[in-house]
């Protein structure tokens, strides 16, 4: 049986909107779905099969959102009175959760979750956050009428207000299991993808024969408070393009690249080959017989400067195109064909402002291409 697990981390949970989009296109599907804190209220809309709605939650959401503070007017900055009440309440007595919860209400449906096929489950602990006890729920274990509060009770980070369900005191999950691949093991699930945030949690306990495929962010994701729209649309983006990266197979680092062989890179070369002989004529090497040879070369060159000597030739050449559009800060979000990639970068005008003494000679080759591409001569 397939499951999913979802890691607790706050505002890194849009990573997993964007993950859970993508494997959704890809037509993954789970037969469980699990999540500590942020996670649950993921895991919890997935399971009611509302990925878009999910998705476009997390799209609109920002600071004013989820915690108790107030804008200036449409659009503009948060008022310092605000954010100083906040940090005030914090300390006091925790911050106020009642959006959060709004937000649960308004798009978990708890009789439409219990009759899921996907089954749901969430982590939570009893106690204090100095001697927590372990709490493995799945849907069928929280009592009727009480899903959204072992949900907020899943996500009570430390500085929260706090949550008690009748009578009893309940804490963040994250605080004991943030990954919790083991409950699925305990239930029979033998094919987990987990969705990690940042950080090596993992599953050490093999004997189970338990499959673990892990998909984790490819550059840091925001901090688990920083609910800035800008920050959280990149990890949206981030967690829909990797997936498709790591499905697809794409090419690049940075960027997403459909794949590509030698041969049409070779190709490419010899379309542009003018652009290959001043570049040679750059490094100084002077005895070059054949195009081959001064490709050669010149791949090189580039693989010294980029630090991949060990790299091969389509992937030395898809790191230097890529360092070329980070000159111009390229729309990262979308995926390229190589060509289009490489033309679309050297268009661009460059940046200059970041650039060091070590990548000089990287820069002056990157101008080559770009007077190149742009002007044709």
């Amino acid at each position: 049986m397939k499951a999913l697990c979802l890691q607790g981390g706050g505002a890194k949970g849009a990573f997993q909107a964007g993950v859970l989009k993508a494997l959704t296109q890809k037509g993954c599907r789970f037969d469980c779905v699990v999540g500590t804190s942020v996670g649950s209220i993921n895991a919890a809309m997935y399971a009611l099969g509302k990925v878009d709605e999910l998705y476009d939650l997390w799209k609109e959401l920002d600071f004013a959102d989820v915690l108790p503070l107030e804008r200036k007017g449409e659009g503009q900055n948060l008022t310092i009175r605000s954010i100083a009440a906040t940090a005030i309440e914090a300390f006091r007595s925790g911050v106020d959760t009642s959006k959060i919860r709004a937000i649960i209400e308004k798009h978990v449906d708890e009789d439409a979750l219990r009759a899921s096929p996907i089954r749901f489950g969430l982590v939570t602990a009893k106690g204090s956050f100095t001697k927590p006890v372990l709490c493995e729920l799945f849907i069928e274990d929280i009592p009727k009428g009480q899903l959204v509060d072992f949900i907020m009770a899943s996500s009570a980070l430390p500085f929260f207000k706090k949550v008690e369900i009748d009578g009893v005191r309940y804490i963040d999950g994250g605080i004991l299991d943030n990954l919790p691949i083991r409950m699925l093991a305990n239930a029979g699930y033998t094919d987990v993808t987990a969705v990690r945030l940042g950080g090596n949690l993992h599953y050490e306990d093999e004997e189970k024969g338990l499959k673990v495929t892990y998909i984790d962010p490819s550059e840091s994701v925001g901090h688990t408070i920083n609910f800035s729209n800008f920050s959280i649309t990149h990890d949206l983006n981030l967690g829909y393009y990797d997936v498709l990266r790591l499905y697809d197979g794409l090419y690049g680092k940075k960027y997403y690249i459909k794949p590509f062989g030698k041969l049409r890179l070779r190709f490419w070369l010899w379309k542009h080959r003018r652009f290959v002989n001043k570049a040679i004529a750059y490094t100084g090497v002077k005895f070059c017989a054949s195009f081959r040879e001064k490709t050669a070369v010149l791949t090189a060159f580039l693989a010294e400067k980029l630090k991949c000597k060990d790299a091969t030739l389509v992937e030395i050449w898809t790191r230097f195109v890529e360092y070329v559009a980070t000159l111009g800060s390229l729309e990262r979000w979308k995926v390229y064909r190589f060509t289009d990639f490489a033309d679309a970068a050297a268009k661009k005008e460059f940046d200059l402002k970041k650039q060091s003494d070590e990548t000089e000679d990287l820069l002056a080759i990157a101008r080559l291409l770009k007077e190149e591409i742009t002007n044709g001569k």
